[in-house]
């Protein structure tokens, strides 16, 4: 049985609980940290440090096509991403979210039982 085409859509997500996240301070004089590390007035220190908060989720749907004309298979993709993360500012809790959109293209061969290719492959990711 032969198909001439496909669509198949996938779907993720993903919390985490605890997230390695970095905190961030700015001091604004000359200080010594719990009494060993000095600090010039100016100084950002950054570390990491445990948040909830952070998820994702994202789809991929992707259509293929029997180009029978080449002896080729086209498959056209393309996904839709968003990202939230937490962080720490000087104390106080931010969260940014991005979404990235991506496309994709391949053209694949199996022209005979020895030679299996994928010729053209393209990709493009936007945020």
């Amino acid at each position: 049985m032969s198909c001439e085409t496909a669509l198949l859509l996938g779907l993720a997500a993903q919390r985490i609980q605890d997230y390695i996240a970095s905190t961030s301070f700015s001091v604004a004089r000359d200080t010594v940290l719990s009494g060993r590390t000095p600090l010039r007035g100016g100084t950002r220190r950054v570390s990491p440090v445990n948040l909830d908060g952070y998820w994702n989720a994202n789809s991929f749907p992707t259509f293929s096509r029997q180009l029978k004309a080449l002896k080729s298979q086209l498959s056209l993709s393309s996904g839709l991403t968003y990202t939230h993360t937490p962080g720490l500012i000087d104390g106080i809790v931010s969260r940014s979210g991005v979404t990235t959109f991506t496309q994709g293209m391949v053209l694949s061969s199996n022209i005979s039982n020895q030679v299996d290719c994928a010729d053209l492959g393209w990709e493009r990711s936007e945020k």
